[in-house]
């Protein structure tokens, strides 16, 4: 009997001890194949947290190779994205999810105007007005960040891609169209081309507007793929007091953008002494496909190309 006792004694104290090694284990790491922060791929989940800790609401987390947060009691703002590779950081706020690289964005830019890298053309929004029939010259929107070659202007004619003096079908320097205004290119018979930087003889074969009229506009379907300031530079040979402005939509526009004279220095007229314009004016866009309205407020130019560099 008392073999028995000390024996179930022993038993019962080996429990005991047991028993509160357990409670005291902390928690064993999750599995490998659960974290995908590592693999640049990961996006952090609403209210989710990793093992017994979460991050704080508001917080930034530092992810490497693309890795991302794990969000707390709460996570990003819906549509909000960190893109990027090594280093890229997402931060976590009210509802929502932030995504890293290879997440819910490219490259760190929303379709909605999260400022970042650009966004693929077939996710962006479309904010082409509704009825508008023209088409982009050759099927191809241009693009922005980058150059808009005005003779470009889209198809569907006078009233609807233009309000400008209708020409002759054009055909030199390897373009050509049907429905053209006043189209030439440099280096025909007329007036000398020149460079106003140089006033050396401008190359033949740039195809521009000519005989341009106040109040004349084009029409461009573009695809903006990067939300941000751009800078707008110019192309073109002016005479006297020239403005033009571009919109995008009613909020997205500009207002009258004076343009350099390019008059009184080299030996040829005005018209064409064609000088590089930088910094005319800036505006703010967000990603998107649209139809961007040219208009020339006072005319006394001719035009070759504008271009759109982002800050």
């Amino acid at each position: 009997m008392k073999i028995s006792a000390i024996f179930a004694l022993t038993l019962s104290v080996t429990a005991a001890c047991s028993s509160s090694t357990d409670n005291t284990q902390t928690s064993p790491p999750p599995c490998p194949s659960c974290a995908d922060g590592a693999n640049g791929g990961a996006s952090s989940s609403a209210g989710a947290s990793a093992g017994t800790s979460s991050s704080v609401a508001g917080q930034t987390s530092f992810g490497g190779g693309g890795a991302t947060s794990a969000a707390g009691s709460s996570s990003s703002v819906a549509g909000q994205a960190s893109g990027g590779g090594a280093g890229a950081i997402a931060v976590a706020g009210a509802g929502g999810s932030a995504a890293g690289a290879g997440g819910a964005a490219t490259g760190g830019a929303t379709a909605n105007g999260g400022s970042g890298g650009s966004v693929p053309v077939g996710d962006l929004p479309n904010l082409i007005p509704a009825g508008y029939t023209g088409k982009a010259f050759g099927g191809t929107p241009q693009q922005i960040p980058g150059k808009i070659e005005v003779e470009k202007y889209d198809t569907g004619g006078q009233g609807v891609a233009f309000n400008a003096t209708a020409g002759a079908a054009f055909s030199k320097c390897g373009f050509m169209r049907t429905d053209a205004v006043a189209l030439q290119c440099t280096g025909q018979a007329g007036p000398q081309d020149q460079d106003f930087a140089t006033c050396a003889n401008y190359p033949p074969g740039s195809v521009y507007i000519g005989y341009i009229g106040s109040g004349n506009y084009y029409k461009y379907t573009v695809d903006v793929l990067e939300a941000g300031t751009y800078v707008i530079s110019g192309h073109e040979g002016v005479s006297g007091v020239t403005n033009v402005t571009f919109a995008f939509t009613d909020t997205e526009k500009t207002g009258n953008i004076l343009l350099p004279s390019t008059n009184g220095k080299c030996t040829s007229e005005a018209y064409h002494v064609w000088g590089a314009q930088d910094n005319l004016g800036q505006i703010t866009l967000t990603p998107g496909h649209y139809v961007m309205t040219l208009t020339v407020v006072n005319a006394s130019l001719n035009m070759d190309w504008f271009a759109f560099t982002k800050q």
